[in-house]
């Protein structure tokens, strides 16, 4: 189950565990309910400094910048539970995962410069 918001995939969660185990009751069966999480969902607020340093940094290319949320998963999903914020930077992803997925070399550029820039 992916949420924007992991409160809210928790509670639905205990909805589906509910429904399960009235559904059990009723048909008279045992049931064993676990659950786990790969991702944790987060939000980065953009008057965070990681955010702001971003923004200066494409400015400085002469790129624009635009946030969206997704319900994807990264590294950053785990960085930001411990305490560490970041962004997700999209580099050229067009019709991701789907047979019909592509790129552009000047999307991935852009991305090189943006990464290059924020390294030093």
């Amino acid at each position: 189950m992916r949420s924007l918001n992991h409160e809210k995939t928790l509670a639905e969660i205990g909805k589906i565990e509910h429904i399960f185990k009235e559904t059990a009751k009723i048909r008279g069966a045992k049931l064993e309910f676990e659950t786990s999480f790969g991702c944790i969902a987060y939000e980065i607020n953009q008057e965070q400094k990681v955010v702001k340093r971003f923004e200066r940094v494409c400015r400085e290319l002469g790129y624009e910048t635009d946030y969206i949320a997704t319900f994807g998963g990264s590294d950053n999903n785990n960085f930001v539970r411990n305490g560490i914020l970041g962004i997700v930077i999209a580099c050229g992803m067009n019709a991701v995962h789907s047979t019909k997925e592509y790129t552009h070399i000047d999307e991935l550029e852009k991305c090189s410069n943006i990464t290059l820039k924020l390294m030093t």
